[in-house]
């Protein structure tokens, strides 16, 4: 968790820059380094007790009122001149497959100093469906069930 803690800053500004250079209902939303307790049960319950499979301890969003911004977004995020860190994994679950519950968002996986975070990326109007999809999800997987909704 040291690392997150490290890297969690950087990418917090990574994705401010992000939002500002998008404009518009572009904007960016920081969330806290994931728990000591949850990176446990995570590293046990989907890792096989292998720590450095976890890529979600420092993590954030940037959050787009329309597709034409979430489409800016990624531009920015591709230019040559964002000097952006390394993108190391994408899950279009926008429109490849949706998260366990029918949620949609693009989730890119970047590596910060040595470490990799979850940088996602959201429609705002999804957003206010997450918190339903995600307690939906919290109970499957406390019950041990990750299968499709």
């Amino acid at each position: 968790s040291d690392l997150a803690d490290a890297a969690g800053p950087k990418l917090h500004a990574f994705g401010e820059c992000i939002a500002k250079q998008c404009a518009g209902g572009v904007r960016y939303k920081s969330a806290p380094t994931k728990g000591e307790e949850r990176i446990r049960e995570k590293t046990r319950t989907d890792y096989g007790g292998d720590c450095r499979r976890i890529v979600d301890a420092a993590r954030g969003s940037i959050i787009c009122e329309t597709l034409a911004e979430l489409a800016a977004a990624i531009r920015v995020l591709l230019a040559d001149e964002t000097r952006a860190p390394m993108v190391v994994r994408v899950k279009d679950r926008l429109y490849e497959e949706p998260a366990s519950g029918g949620y949609r968002d693009v989730m890119l996986n970047v590596e910060i100093e040595g470490h990799v975070c979850e940088l996602q990326l959201h429609l705002a109007k999804l957003i206010a469906i997450k918190s339903k999809a995600h307690r939906v999800y919290q109970r499957q997987r406390s019950a041990g069930w990750e299968g499709e909704v």
